[in-house]
């Protein structure tokens, strides 16, 4: 099998369970670090997936810093949306270009 899979958020327990199973099963996956590609930045985006160029993108990369909105701190709402809503667009419309 050459179907190739990149799952983003690579360096978390959940990536890493899903990228265990994925190579058992024979796909060749790829889940880059936050340093080795930021969901956030899309140059970063566009180096980890055109040198890789994967056939399945698991939109995997996720942040979450839980508290009321009444306290909530407006930089890190605006990271939860830049990362948990942003980096999934940002990612999948570059990995279909």
């Amino acid at each position: 099998m050459n179907t190739k899979v990149l799952i983003t958020g690579g360096n978390g327990d959940i990536a890493q369970a899903i990228k265990k199973q994925l190579e058992a099963q024979g796909y060749i996956v790829y889940a880059p670090s936050r340093a080795e590609m930021d969901v956030t930045n899309f140059e970063s985006i566009e180096n980890a997936i055109g040198g890789f160029r994967p056939n399945i993108l698991i939109n995997n990369a996720g942040y979450v810093m839980p508290q009321s909105i009444k306290n909530a701190d407006l930089e890190c709402t605006k990271k939860h949306i830049d990362i948990n809503i942003g980096g999934t667009f940002y990612c999948t419309t570059i990995a279909l270009k």
